[in-house]
């Protein structure tokens, strides 16, 4: 992408133009400002292969507009969409799917579309209506491109009242394809659950995790924000007593494929609290506790739990926001914790966006 690519305001635009080496410096120096009370356990950040630093993106959350003349996808800044069709962040295969739709869509108002979401092998299309759209775009030739670009499904989502909020609960239509797609590692995900883009570090971090906590059979495991049971299906190889927690139910539904046997309770884990004390057993193995909370960090009332109730003997940390791991980090210290080690990883090269491992043990 060269800088008359880059439309004007786009926040992603201005790390394009650093090196990965000065946008991994930035990051980690905002890292080491926040935790600076940790700062001397925190290592080497873990980074992709030099041939993953651009490209690599393709799960995708994007507005969308028609601007008389034809569909602009990309970032919405107030009322307008940056159009950004050759984003050197997304992978090939989004910026080919996006041009396709881009392309092929019907104008508005006759197909409202105002979000475009994929992931990885699985699109889907939200459009502003509480009818199906007319779909005689969907054509025996698209289905071909598409099947020649690796989706595999491609699903409408009707919302009528889109906006701040991309998906609705009810209204999912699948027109085309199948409802589920298989990663590189064998995980079963479906078009609105999470998964780390690179698979490299995302083992990475699990391999940290593993050889921390080192779980034995007896050994009862306890997975927070456990998503699509990546880490539930290494802990179930490990030991039999295994509990995930995971609010999205389609993640709920891939997470009971991919680990079979291991307890995942729906829901928010400040709400399922008595559930886990209740599995908890005093039989004189081990608790061990792996979390990978969103942005907001985890629940203050699940912090409080794992601190005065459940009390693991060992903790992995995945946390996404220096800033409220911070505050986790304070708290669990203060209540007889103490920390390992903090392992940055660059996840998503050349943007903001840096995570951090943190590995904590009972004093």
């Amino acid at each position: 992408m060269t800088e008359t690519d880059c439309p004007e305001g786009c926040p992603g635009c201005v790390r394009q133009r650093m090196t990965t080496g000065q946008c991994l410096a930035e990051k980690l120096g905002f890292a080491h400002k926040t935790l600076a009370p940790w700062q001397p356990v925190m290592v080497q950040p873990e980074t992709a292969p030099e041939h993953r630093q651009w490209g690599y993106r393709n799960k995708v959350c994007l507005s969308a507009i028609h601007d008389g003349r034809s569909w602009r996808i990309g970032l919405k800044r107030r009322d307008i969409v940056l159009s950004v069709p050759r984003c050197r962040i997304h992978s090939p295969g989004v910026r080919d799917a996006m041009a396709l739709f881009a392309g092929i869509l019907p104008p508005a108002p006759s197909f409202p579309l105002v979000f475009y979401v994929q992931s990885n092998a699985q699109i889907t299309l939200v459009v502003k209506s509480a009818r199906m759209p007319e779909m005689n775009w969907l054509t025996g030739d698209v289905k071909n491109r598409l099947l020649n670009m690796g989706i595999e499904g491609l699903w409408l989502c009707l919302h009528p009242s889109a906006g701040h909020r991309v998906f609705a609960k009810n209204g999912w239509r699948l027109v085309w394809g199948n409802p589920r797609s298989m990663d590189a590692r064998s995980l079963v995900y479906g078009p609105t659950t999470f998964g780390q883009p690179i698979v490299e570090l995302a083992e990475a971090v699990l391999n940290r995790a593993e050889h921390f906590l080192n779980p034995a059979p007896g050994d009862q495991m306890v997975d927070l924000y456990c998503g699509i049971g990546a880490g539930l299906a290494r802990w179930k190889g490990k030991t039999s007593h295994v509990t995930g927690v995971e609010l999205s139910g389609e993640s709920v539904d891939c997470a009971r494929q991919n680990a079979p046997g291991a307890t995942i309770l729906r829901g928010m884990c400040r709400l399922r609290l008595p559930q886990l004390t209740a599995a908890l057993e005093p039989n004189g193995h081990r608790c061990l506790v792996y979390a990978n909370p969103p942005r907001t960090g985890m629940e203050p009332e699940v912090v409080r739990w794992l601190a005065d109730t459940c009390r693991p003997e060992q903790m992995a940390c995945l946390s996404c926001n220096p800033v409220t791991l911070k505050q986790d980090l304070a708290l669990l210290e203060k209540n007889g914790y103490g920390v390992d080690r903090l392992v940055p990883f660059d996840f998503f090269p050349n943007t903001r966006h840096l995570e951090i491992l943190a590995l904590l043990h009972r004093v």
